[in-house]
């Protein structure tokens, strides 16, 4: 994201959570923020992308680009009252128990935020997927 961007989503950040990300993620580092939402928003592409393999972001619909917006929103408030489960060693510290790979993916994305990009249809990935003008998505094989 842009320099812009990256204002303009700590801004509506802390008007829809009321959380400054400044002061929300630890650390004196002057790119915190812009590290943050940029690896925010790279959880958000990758989760699409694994579930729509012929997801292309140039041909998104206005209603697409704003529900992954909404998306990252909430998975940045996830993460910052969880923790990256993304990064997650695996063993749970209290117990010494190895957790599954597969629990820990679970944890690891905003059941909110989930919902958001299903109902914008960015999980589907069918073969009748067309963009708002009406032109089809991108097959499997084309890069």
């Amino acid at each position: 994201m842009t320099e812009k961007k990256i204002e303009e989503f700590a801004n509506d950040f802390y008007s829809q959570y009321g959380i400054q990300l400044e002061n929300a993620i630890s650390g004196n580092q002057p790119n915190k923020v812009m590290a943050f939402v940029n690896r925010i928003e790279r959880i958000v592409y990758e989760e699409i992308k694994e579930r729509c393999p012929t997801f292309r972001p140039e041909r998104l619909s206005e209603i697409q680009l704003n529900a992954i917006w909404r998306a990252c929103l909430e998975q940045a408030y996830y993460m910052l009252n969880n923790y990256d489960m993304n990064i997650f060693s695996g063993i749970d510290p209290v117990s010494s128990v190895v957790i599954p790979i597969e629990e820990i993916r679970k944890r690891s994305f905003s059941a909110l935020a989930k919902r958001i990009l299903l109902n914008a249809g960015l999980f589907y990935a069918g073969i009748y997927r067309r963009t708002s003008t009406g032109m089809p998505f991108t097959t499997f094989w084309e890069s």
